[in-house]
């Protein structure tokens, strides 16, 4: 078909077998919305068959870091991803994200508490003057003085940088 949204959040009993249906009948979908899908993260890979999704929010899941690369390295076209309150994610994961999404630019990783200073380090190596990115949220995670200078540093197009709460 020619769907290319599908909002799907708070489906909370949403399972893996529908994300692969998903994939299977809606091929051309370029945006998915499974916020609050708890049950279905691990399907995620299986999405490998919408090869035009560049937009994907998983915010408030129980996603681990082995289905967010898994995901990602089946659709390195994601532009925009949604993490948020995803808190079981790891700097490594996440410098995975940023090294196979090279055209990301809208990242939300608010409520991520362990993302911190390591991952904004590992992140400004990797995308020293990084031009695709114009959002990033990273509000309510550890990010420091230092941090945030690496940041600013690596990314002169960000037009939007929420830091709401960093310790």
């Amino acid at each position: 078909t020619g769907l290319q949204a599908l909002n799907l959040a708070k489906c909370y009993d949403l399972t893996n077998a529908a994300i692969g249906t998903v994939a299977k009948y809606f091929p051309n979908l370029t945006l998915l919305n499974l916020e609050n899908c708890r049950k279905s993260t691990s399907g995620l890979a299986g999405l490998r068959n919408c090869s035009k999704l560049t937009s994907i929010n998983l915010s408030n899941s129980d996603l681990k870091d082995e289905e967010l690369v898994a995901l990602v390295k089946a659709l390195p076209g994601l532009n925009s991803i949604d993490l948020s309150w995803c808190g079981n994610l790891s700097d490594k994961a996440l410098s995975t994200l940023v090294k196979t999404c090279r055209g990301l630019t809208k990242l939300n990783l608010q409520e991520c508490r362990n993302i911190g200073d390591a991952w904004i380090k590992d992140f400004s190596l990797l995308f020293r003057k990084q031009t695709f990115l114009t959002n990033l949220n990273l509000s309510f995670c550890a990010i420091t003085d230092k941090g945030l200078g690496n940041l600013v540093d690596s990314c002169p197009n960000l037009s939007v940088l929420e830091l709401r709460m960093c310790n």
